[in-house]
C-alpha cells in the first residue's frame, strides 16, 4: 500500500508546518492576538473620559435606553470619522 505523498513529508503537512512553526519560535506556539482598530481605541477613550465630566443620563424620567457617555462617545467617533 502506497502512501500519499504529503505524509511522507511532514514539512508539507499542517501538522509539520506547525511543528516547524514552534520549532522557531523557540519550542512555543504564540497565539497571535488580533489588533484593535484605530477607531476602536478612540471609541474606548471617549467612553472612559466621558463619565468624568457627564451624568448618567439627562433627566430621571428619560428612556433609560443608552448613557449620555455612550452617546457621546459615538458622537465624537462620527466627529473623528468627519461624518455628519
Amino acid at each position: 500500500m502506497k502512501k500519499h505523498a504529503s505524509f511522507c513529508q511532514p514539512s508539507l503537512t499542517l501538522l509539520g508546518m506547525l511543528c516547524c512553526k514552534q520549532r522557531r519560535n523557540g519550542g512555543k506556539l504564540r497565539s497571535m492576538k488580533p489588533r484593535e482598530s484605530r477607531y476602536v481605541k478612540i471609541a474606548r477613550i471617549a467612553y472612559r473620559l466621558a463619565p468624568q465630566v457627564l451624568p448618567r443620563y439627562s433627566h430621571p424620567k428619560s428612556p433609560h435606553h443608552f448613557t449620555l457617555p455612550q452617546l457621546a462617545a459615538c458622537v465624537l467617533l462620527m466627529f473623528y470619522l468627519d461624518l455628519s
